[in-house]
């Protein structure tokens, strides 16, 4: 059974709208193995992690799975087939218990009035977390759990489904480094004992340590395939953007000009102690630490969204209020937020309005948006500029 591909993909086509997100795309994956998806942005990584998981129907292409032709035609029907997917953004219940979070919809029950069989639950649960390295109680509720811990229970609930193939998109985005290299062991585990695995990550240095093969997408379109072993973190760039990164970024000497934005004393809910330093023209400052260390609270602080509870912050010399954010923007700074879904965009707006939503109160009189055209010249202007990839810039993001 070794010798048939877990998974066949061939020739995979998928629009939307005016934009082909994925183009005859060809490709296998073992029984045993980690295969790793990577490219940049609209590369079509999710898109075709969402044909076999049974999101999206594909336009074009055949899908075998341990060798018979399948229609995936709903989450359901992958689930069956025993594919499951560990997504980015966690789907448990917080105020769940483990065990109820690992069987939720699947609970063990008895009788015709459907009797819940807890302590049966609670020995079913108790398998899943020893085969998954948890050592928390069944009884826990998810919201007790570190972050590190409910990412696993989510692959225990995959596992328990008798999952053979599964799909991890992006699974260390909000993970500690000493957690991620935990989660990496439990996939290498996972393939050890005949699990097949799709990885999907941009965080090449992990690609590179846990992947067996990687395969390298580009506009829609599978442009390289290579052995894990034999690639190098520049190689998979060079393939990715398909040109060399000197080429594409080239190092230049950059005179760095008068300080722009500087920061005195800062304290906020997260720090815990007064953060100073100074950030001059063109340069490029950087804030790094462990998840929880406070760095999203820093900028957050000095963006206004935040609450100083001491310091203060200067842009240009001249004080920045500790709030509204609005005075930020006035000031000319800008924030990309964490959390793009809740902190940075109205899901239910179109590209462009979001795009423009920083300047409303530039095109408002009296709280009302009379320039609607204006609006949208700036949508689409700084759409364009930036290469936001979408079917139409009118759809709500």
């Amino acid at each position: 059974m070794r010798d048939v591909p877990r998974l066949s993909v061939r020739g995979l086509s998928k629009a939307f709208y005016h934009t082909q997100a994925l183009r005859e795309v060809d490709l296998d994956v073992a029984v045993g193995e980690v295969v790793a998806w990577v490219g940049e942005n609209g590369a079509g990584k999710s898109t075709l992690a969402k044909i076999v998981a049974g999101v999206h129907l594909p336009d074009a292409g055949q899908l075998f799975f341990e060798g018979r032709h399948v229609l995936i035609d709903s989450v359901l029907t992958a689930r069956r087939l025993g594919i499951a997917v560990v997504h980015q953004e966690l789907n448990l219940v917080p105020h769940l218990s483990v065990a109820h979070n690992l069987f939720l919809g699947r609970e063990p029950t008895s009788g015709p009035l459907k009797v819940l069989r807890r302590g049966e639950l609670r020995r079913q649960a108790q398998e899943v977390l020893r085969a998954v390295g948890v050592p928390a109680c069944p009884d826990t509720l998810v919201r007790d759990l570190s972050l590190a811990q409910r990412q696993l229970v989510e692959i225990g609930r995959a596992l328990s489904q008798d999952a053979r193939l599964l799909i991890f998109d992006e699974p260390t985005s909000s993970l500690a480094e000493s957690n991620v290299a935990e989660l990496l062991g439990k996939i290498r585990d996972l393939r050890d004992r005949g699990l097949s695995v799709l990885y999907i990550s941009h965080r090449l240095d992990e690609v590179l340590a846990v992947a067996d093969r990687v395969v390298v997408l580009r506009d829609g379109q599978k442009v390289a395939e290579v052995r894990a072993a034999e690639a190098t973190k520049r190689d998979l760039m060079s393939m990715m953007i398909g040109r060399d990164m000197e080429t594409m970024y080239p190092k230049r000497a950059v005179a760095l000009g008068p300080v722009v934005l500087e920061v005195q004393g800062l304290l906020a809910p997260g720090l815990a102690e007064p953060v100073s330093f100074s950030v001059r023209a063109g340069e490029i400052f950087g804030v790094a630490g462990l998840v929880g260390s406070g760095r999203s609270e820093l900028l957050r602080a000095i963006f206004g969204a935040e609450d100083r509870s001491a310091g203060q912050v200067l842009v240009g010399g001249q004080p920045l209020r500790a709030s509204p954010p609005w005075d930020a923007v006035a000031a000319g700074l800008a924030m990309v937020a964490e959390d793009r879904k809740v902190q940075g965009l109205v899901l239910g707006m179109p590209v462009v309005d979001n795009v423009a939503l920083p300047v409303l109160r530039r095109l408002a009189a009296w709280g009302v948006v009379r320039r609607r055209r204006a609006e949208a010249d700036v949508g689409y202007r700084y759409s364009e500029r930036v290469g936001v990839r979408a079917a139409s810039l009118d759809q709500p993001v």
